[in-house]
């Protein structure tokens, strides 16, 4: 006879559709983790995060300033978020609200942040598990306005703990981009 798994949901849990860029991590404020007990007087705390995220690897010789990233079928990505934790140490269990942005944007700074030919720069963007069942769009956004459109159709799913490691990719603005106005 086992008892059923306790559980408590945390409510109004804010993942941010901007996130701010740090060198070889995840911007402040957009990896959250919880822990539950099941008694006042257990203090081991196991913390759980509760996100995951993709790591894109870019080469160039321009500084980044905005990467945006977008489900293709439009997956619910940031803004208030439901958090289930369980007292036995399962995985928590993520359910995006009402309204959800569709993408998320990293913020790399007025300055940007400088890539070089030599050697891949990373840059990790905190997503909540997420299966993009028709993969996603990234948008790479240079600090004299121009863009770099990568589409995939292939399904990539975000686990929380876990990166999706794209492919070290050079960035490379084409006749026919845009520059952002």
């Amino acid at each position: 006879n086992q008892t059923p798994t306790q559980s408590f949901t945390l409510t109004r849990i804010s993942l941010p559709a901007d996130q701010t860029y740090q060198a070889g991590s995840f911007g402040q404020g957009t990896f959250p983790m919880v822990a539950v007990t099941s008694s006042k007087e257990d203090m081991l705390l196991k913390f759980k995060n509760i996100c995951g995220g993709i790591k894109l690897l870019l080469k160039g010789d321009v500084k980044v300033r905005y990467i945006t990233v977008k489900g293709n079928n439009d997956e619910p990505l940031a803004g208030t978020a439901s958090v289930t934790a369980f007292v036995n140490s399962s995985a928590p269990v993520v359910t995006m609200g009402e309204g959800a942005a569709t993408e998320v944007t990293l913020d790399c700074g007025r300055e940007g942040v400088q890539l070089n030919t030599a050697e891949a720069v990373p840059f990790i963007i905190a997503l909540p598990p997420t299966d993009f069942k028709g993969g996603f769009s990234v948008s790479i956004t240079d600090t004299r306005g121009y863009k770099m459109d990568i589409r995939t159709s292939k399904q990539n799913i975000v686990t929380r703990s876990n990166l999706v490691r794209m492919p070290e990719i050079s960035y490379k603005v084409l006749k026919h981009s845009s520059k952002q106005q």
